[in-house]
């Protein structure tokens, strides 16, 4: 895989459209400076540079490229149409990895659930200090339990959120599916 920028991977991706007809804004999609920073105080941690790039140009935007259906180590993307706004993951990631009486949780407390399918999978954004900005795979029956700092019991999947894109731009085009592919999100 040859080394390309956070940047030049989204504009390989297909994307929906936005419909600028019907009022529909790019910047509905985006995080501003602001809501990073909230959602970042609220879990304690800074988010990864590449993350945060990604939620201020594209963020939520839905991910129609048919090479996101892959499976990295057994687990399937499919369910990855699109990422979480980043307030939403902030909540999830308080939600998910408060814990019960007995000291177990669904997530670790270092961790950003940034997508999430119907059944429970997420993907997690690594922010401790050993795995920063690493990213992660909870399968849905996975049970709530205390966490080790090793994530012995999560998949790997990418070093790096830009890693993850680029495993994904990797796959092999199933052909054009007439979305708009570049229609980048400027400030």
């Amino acid at each position: 895989m040859s080394y390309q920028t956070l940047s030049e991977l989204c504009k390989a991706l297909l994307w929906s459209r936005i419909d600028h007809e019907r009022g529909e804004r790019a910047d509905a999609y985006r995080a501003s400076d602001a809501e990073l920073e909230m959602a970042e105080s609220s879990v304690g941690a800074r988010f990864p540079d590449d993350y945060r790039w990604f939620m201020k140009h594209y963020g939520m935007r839905g991910l129609e490229d048919p090479r996101v259906n892959l499976s990295i180590r057994g687990y399937s993307l499919s369910f990855l149409g699109m990422f979480s706004p980043v307030d939403i993951a902030a909540i999830n990631s308080q939600k998910w990895s408060s814990c019960d009486l007995l000291g177990r949780s669904i997530i670790p407390s270092w961790m950003l659930p940034v997508a999430d399918s119907l059944s429970g999978d997420a993907l997690l954004l690594d922010l401790s200090a050993a795995g920063y900005g690493s990213v992660w795979m909870r399968h849905s029956l996975l049970p709530p339990m205390k966490w080790r700092s090793d994530n012995a019991e999560l998949v790997p999947i990418a070093d790096s959120f830009t890693e993850l894109i680029a495993i994904i731009v990797a796959q092999p085009q199933m052909g054009n599916s007439g979305f708009n592919q570049d229609e980048a999100l400027p400030l």
